[in-house]
């Protein structure tokens, strides 16, 4: 088990260092020897015009006038070339005539030019180092296009990686060299250069010859070609694995022709190469247990070998780069271990034993010693032999103090934990650990609650021969003080039977003041509809009749108020009831639809239904599903501007469950107001100088009541672009054959 952990922590480390980029030199060395052992040559369709020393040599002077420019251009558009690429620096102007022909040479080669821009540092007005981009000065940039040259190098100091494309100031900017293989630039971003490609085969001609016509058109007919220094004096020099320095022109050139040829090098996803450096040490590790060290050796190098002759094939076929050195060094490691241990076996085996004896001691006596818990080590009799200072800390004693005592004085009742230990036939123990126990702890004037475990363990105590063998059975105590969680737990019990009491004082004074004040009102509505039909007599004035009518108004308000928080007083303390029966969704959508038929008409809303005949019946209370329907059908009126639609529908749901739907064109509620108007008495606008009235219990009702079914209420809506109100019932209350003949039956909730 030992070497089996030893081998994960191995392959863990190495994957560890590998994700940290600790084998990244030694992957750049093999990805150097793949470059070298298949080398290939360039395509021939990217040509190099170089402006090397004998061009600077020829022609006496430097910077180079730009009609040179101009006329190499219009050399160039006259064999046929299909591209072309200038890395020179034209961001900055020489003379009105120099730059005046070579914007003409410019405008005559039309979109096939491509010009360069760099990225270099410089600083801002405060003097902040800043990247700095040039482009080709306007009148020059305006033909044509232009690309970037930048490339990157890597903690090698050398450039292995090439950007497809930049965004540069909000604006993307493709790479030359992927203007020049006229690449779709969007994805991948960047690619691994292919240093196979042997840069001596790509074609050359000097700057010197085309501007004096001494080349063979031919070698430029429907290629692209790439001009730029060559020359060693200037400098524009790029290292680079493999072929260690590389003029500029001729990287780009070597990056065109990677993207050219389909060559663009990614590496395997680390995740993948992690797993199977974690799969190949777990199988090694298994063989490796078993194994002599020279089949070891044998395995390790059939391995590596196998590796790199995989990541060689899948370079060549798949233009992908296998870093194969954590798969590879996580066996090499194991197996060095494993040699590491038999020569360490073989030569101190007796010294590693009592080292890591030595080393386990010290772990256990730290732990032991700065353990926050109290540990006290008794024998078979409870006397104390052992004590940490945790344990001396929590008793109120000194360690010397507590060593020779008997446990049973130091933790009254910790002696009677041994008679839990299961025993077999020998008067063994067969378990190891009893509790965790709740004991008492007097400490002084202070009393504290201590959780303990009791554990048991065999020493086994050698004498002079291994043969003289003594076993003793001692007994751990662990414990720990937790008197101020028992406190807290008191408090939270505490506050918890507080906050039951109290909502149970509301839900009752709620209900008993709700019967008391329906009395009253029932008789003020009952005598201001006398009042209001006359039925003893005129009135008299027209305006008490008008008061007659608004007290009556009033109390019916009130009245429907006080039924609400009747229902809702009802809904918590348990004691609201169903008396279901079999209920038409059609017939309750119209019978609702009739009743609030007036109101619609009033507010100048259009009222819609959308309901089949056929929609099947459910099994519900016929008075609790009218009163949530009217109450969405009121709140959807009330909070729909004059000229808006109300449209209330039933549907069955795939499930067989029956939904009851109110959609309106109204204000609107943000779904961080849901919370808010689910809650009893809740308003999404809470203000005083809120526009709509309401006592915020109608949403509440609907959800309480819609649950006591078994259904849910459902919100949809968004500020301004109106609400839906679903009412889901379960698919078990949809009236099946089977249920027909049952009566009606109360249930309470």
């Amino acid at each position: 088990m030992k070497r089996t952990v030893y081998h994960l922590l191995i392959v863990g480390a190495v994957v560890a260092a590998y994700l940290l980029g600790a084998f990244a030199p030694l992957e750049r060395s093999l990805a150097s020897l793949h470059f070298r052992l298949m080398q290939t040559d360039a395509s021939g369709d990217i040509v190099v015009v170089g402006i090397d020393s004998r061009s600077l040599r020829e022609l006496d002077v430097w910077p180079w006038p730009r009609e040179y420019h101009a006329a190499l251009i219009d050399r160039l558009v006259a064999s046929g070339a299909r591209r072309i690429a200038f890395d020179i620096d034209f961001s900055s102007r020489s003379n009105d005539t120099s730059d005046s022909q070579f914007e003409a040479a410019l405008a005559r080669a039309g979109d096939r030019m491509i010009m360069a821009t760099f990225k270099q540092p410089g600083q801002d007005e405060h003097g902040n180092e800043v990247w700095v981009y040039t482009a080709p000065i306007p009148r020059l940039a305006a033909h044509g296009n232009f690309g970037h040259v930048n490339v990157e190098v890597e903690e090698d100091s050398l450039v292995w990686r090439y950007t497809m494309f930049e965004d540069i100031d909000d604006i993307r900017i493709a790479g030359m060299a992927t203007l020049m293989a006229h690449a779709e630039y969007e994805t991948p971003r960047s690619i691994l250069i292919d240093y196979a490609i042997r840069p001596e085969t790509l074609p050359y001609v000097s700057y010197y010859d085309v501007l004096n016509n001494r080349f063979d058109p031919t070698v430029f007919a429907g290629k692209t070609v790439i001009v730029g220094a060559t020359a060693l004096e200037l400098g524009d020099r790029i290292p680079v694995p493999v072929h260690q320095v590389l003029p500029g022109p001729v990287v780009q050139a070597l990056i065109a022709e990677t993207i050219y040829q389909g060559r663009g090098l990614s590496r395997l996803d680390p995740r993948i190469v992690t797993l199977l450096a974690i799969l190949v040490g777990a199988i090694f590790a298994g063989f490796m247990a078993r194994w002599s060290w020279k089949i070891g050796a044998i395995a390790v190098i059939a391995l590596g070998g196998g590796l790199f002759g995989v990541s060689m094939a899948v370079h060549h076929l798949a233009g992908t780069l296998i870093e194969i050195s954590p798969v590879f060094l996580a066996p090499l490691a194991i197996f060095i271990l494993n040699l590491t241990r038999s020569i360490d076996l073989l030569t101190g085996a007796f010294r590693q034993e009592r080292f890591e004896s030595r080393y386990r001691r010290a772990m256990m006596d730290a732990v032991v010693e700065s353990g926050f818990d109290g540990i006290a080590i008794a024998d078979r009799n409870g006397e104390i032999e052992l004590v940490n200072p945790s344990a001396a800390a929590i008793v109120g004693q000194s360690e010397e103090q507590l060593v020779g005592q008997a446990i049973q004085n130091v933790l009254p009742g910790a002696s009677a934990v041994e008679s839990q230990f299961g025993r077999d036939d020998d008067g063994r123990h067969t378990s190891n650990t009893v509790g965790p126990i709740e004991l008492p702890l007097s400490r002084g004037e202070e009393t504290l609650t201590v959780e303990l475990i009791v554990g048991s363990a065999r020493l086994a105590l050698h004498g002079a021969k291994d043969s003289e063998t003594d076993e003793r059975v001692v007994y751990i105590y662990t414990f720990r003080d937790i008197s101020d969680r028992k406190r807290v737990e008191e408090a939270q019990k505490a506050a918890v039977e507080e906050a039951e009491a109290s909502n149970r004082a509301k839900t009752e004074f709620l209900h008993n003041m709700s019967h008391e004040l329906r009395t009253p009102l029932n008789a003020i509505i009952g005598f201001s509809d006398i009042m209001k039909a006359e039925m003893m007599g005129p009135i008299g004035a027209k305006q008490y009749k008008t008061y007659v009518g608004d007290i009556n108004d009033s109390g019916q308000h009130l009245l429907s108020v006080v039924n609400d928080i009747l229902d809702m007083s009802k809904i918590e303390s348990g004691q609201m009831e169903l008396i279901e029966s079999d209920v038409s969704p059609f017939d309750i959508i119209e019978t609702s639809r009739r009743m609030i038929e007036e109101r619609a008409w009033i507010a100048k809303l259009k009222l819609v239904t959308d309901a089949a005949e056929e929609i099947p019946e459910i099994v519900a209370d016929d008075r609790m599903v009218k009163q949530m329907l009217l109450n969405l059908l009121s709140n959807a009126v009330k909070f729909t501007p004059k000229g808006g639609t109300v449209t209330a529908g039933a549907r069955v749901e795939p499930d067989g469950g029956v939904t009851f739907w109110v959609t309106d064109t109204g204000i609107g509620i943000d779904n961080a107001q849901f919370d808010r108007i689910l809650e009893p008495f809740g308003q999404a606008d809470a203000s005083l100088g809120r526009e709509y009235e309401g006592t915020g219990l109608g949403l509440p009702l609907v959800k309480s009541m819609v649950e006591l079914h078994g259904g849910a209420l459902h919100i949809e809506s968004a500020p301004g672009e109106g609400s839906t109100f679903s009412l889901a019932f379960p698919a078990e209350r949809t009236l099946t054959e089977s249920r027909e003949e049952e009566p009606p039956k109360a249930v309470t909730a």
